[in-house]
């Protein structure tokens, strides 16, 4: 069976149309004697310097000629086959291995034949070096348009400009009204989140057709040199019309420098569950929000962004109170007893090992995605300068994803060993109890009392004892912020929080394979497990301080029963 290939790159000729190599082909097979053949149609915009895993069609190809289903091979010239030495030596191995035929346009190409192999290996160089030649012209005349004034990689320009019919780049006269009165909020004091969301009140379209203007977009404006002048291309600055003075668009920057300076110095605590909270309504992260100063909040950065989901804020103090009374009072460790049992460990082991094939596929498409990206700036459709956010957009897309890859490997490896990991746990448990210990003999030298005497089992009593009264505070003070963060990124992955009737539902989900549903009152009062309702935490404040922690539940149990 004869196997006809056709390609077509972005530089080609139209007299090198699909159209005209199909039908070529075909008047070969009849004119041949070839009465079956099989269309191998790369389409348009492929270019033959490509590697042959970014060729389906020729792969397709390759794996028809090693099965043996094509015994010949017809390309309208050698350069439809490769502009790659590479890609041709592989090509001609296997063909020379299975014994077909190949025949570029009308003659047959005897590869076995020393003179005509030198002499198509010196057509593949010739290719390879028109191929090489081409990419230098368009980067030539990229940077050539750049000198000019002109668009390079296509019509996109900055926001606020546009181009004429030989697209020089020129003001717009209306966007660059809009670019005016952001950079002049900016120097009134308006952050990037509430210029974007009064230009999503004023109802300005942005320049792709997004729905919404965000806080990325406008920072990105404010720090663009384009707008005074100056454009920016591969690294150099490049004249154009300027829409702003040069003093005006400095002053900006240095404002945005006292905007950052002060985000510096404002963030002067330390939080445990930094990087660990979401919104459980849309899904974005829970940033930090100062109320007064001495309440904070997580608030859902939708709201920063102009698109507020209106899941209502969360005190700081109460949630870490919560996650880290799970450490303090050994729920935890129960938590991790109950749940890591063999039963249903095959069925969860299953459901992971698919989520994380999904993840992977994700990786490829992501991959994908930024080489569709990149070809777009070697054709010369987009400049460098518009794909630099979908880079990084897809770089972090990438991390996020490997990090459940990662995430999904340790549960399995945790599933696939119980014993181990509950003997780690209980060790990690034991180092925090074992700073009590050390916390208790110093609060109680003045007393006389040496707690080193006492045997193992009434020292874990009386340590027990201990942390049911008020003093506690003075022995968890003695645990660094660091031991106790160390402690919640090891076993805590993420936390979401949504409102609810009662007040507020926080789920958690561990690294190790299980997870907690806790439904919190809107007074931060009690802490309840959401299925059996048992108390978890109460006084989720510090409100409550005379009561010791038998007291406390009794009192929750009372004002629950009210209520």
């Amino acid at each position: 069976m004869l196997g006809i290939y056709v390609r077509l790159s972005k530089e080609d000729e139209s007299s090198n149309s699909i159209e005209n190599q199909l039908r070529e082909g075909k008047e070969f097979a009849k004119s041949n004697s070839f009465k079956k053949y099989d269309i191998y149609n790369e389409g348009q915009g492929v270019s033959g310097g490509n590697d042959i895993k970014d060729r389906p069609e020729l792969d397709k190809l390759m794996n028809d000629i090693a099965a043996g289903k094509i015994s010949a091979v017809w390309f309208r010239h050698q350069n439809r086959l490769e502009r790659n030495s590479v890609t041709f030596h592989m090509f001609s191995s296997l063909a020379k291995q299975m014994g077909i035929s190949v025949y570029f346009g009308d003659k047959k190409a005897d590869l076995n034949d020393p003179t005509q192999f030198l002499q198509a290996s010196i057509m593949t160089a010739i290719n390879a070096y028109q191929i090489e030649m081409q990419k230098a012209q368009v980067k030539r005349t990229l940077l050539d348009n750049a000198k000019e004034g002109k668009a390079t990689g296509g019509k996109h320009v900055s926001y606020g400009y546009t181009t004429d019919e030989n697209k020089y780049i020129i003001i717009d006269p209306e966007t660059s009204k809009i670019v005016k009165l952001i950079f002049k909020r900016c120097l009134e004091g308006a952050g990037g989140g509430t210029i974007a969301r009064e230009l999503n009140e004023m109802h300005v379209p942005t320049k792709f057709g997004a729905k919404l203007w965000k806080q990325p977009t406008i920072h990105s404006m404010l720090t663009n040199p384009a707008y005074m002048g100056k454009r920016r291309f591969r690294g150099k600055l490049y004249p154009i019309p300027p829409i702003l003075a040069k003093d005006v668009w400095e002053k900006v920057q240095k404002q945005l420098q006292l905007n950052n300076a002060y985000k510096g110095k404002r963030v002067e605590h330390k939080y445990l569950l930094k990087h660990l909270v979401y919104c459980g309504k849309c899904g974005k992260p829970m940033h930090v929000m100062n109320y007064d100063k001495n309440i904070r909040y997580y608030r859902c950065a939708s709201v920063r962004n102009g698109d507020n989901c209106h899941n209502p804020y969360f005190r700081i103090d109460a949630l870490e109170n919560l996650i880290w009374g799970l450490f303090e009072f050994n729920t935890f460790y129960e938590l991790v007893e109950k749940h890591l049992s063999d039963e249903g460990n095959s069925d969860k082991l299953k459901k992971l090992k698919t989520e994380k094939e999904k993840l992977k596929k994700r990786l490829v498409r992501e991959g994908e995605t930024l080489q569709r990206t990149i070809d777009l700036v070697v054709r010369g459709i987009v400049n460098e300068e518009e794909i630099e956010t979908t880079r990084k957009k897809v770089k972090t897309e990438k991390e996020s994803i490997q990090q459940q890859v990662d995430n999904l490997d340790e549960q399995m490896s945790a599933i696939s060993d119980q014993d181990k990991l509950k003997q780690q746990v209980k060790r990690d448990m034991s180092k925090f109890k074992s700073t009590m210990v050390k916390t208790l003999g110093m609060l109680f030298e003045s007393t006389g009392k040496d707690l080193t005497k006492l045997n193992k089992g009434s020292l874990e009593r009386f340590v027990d004892m201990f942390v049911e009264t008020t003093d506690k505070a003075k022995v968890l003070d003695n645990i660094s912020y660091n031991e106790k963060r160390e402690l919640i990124k090891k076993y805590i992955k993420r936390i979401e929080i949504v409102g609810s009737k009662q007040g507020f539902l926080v789920h958690i989900e561990y690294t190790l394979p299980f997870e907690s549903l806790i439904e919190i009152s809107k007074d931060y009062q009690f802490a309840l497990d959401f299925k059996s309702k048992d108390i978890i935490n109460f006084d989720l404040l510090g409100l409550n301080e005379n009561y010791n922690d038998s007291e406390k539940k009794a009192v929750a149990k009372m004002l629950l029963a009210q209520k």
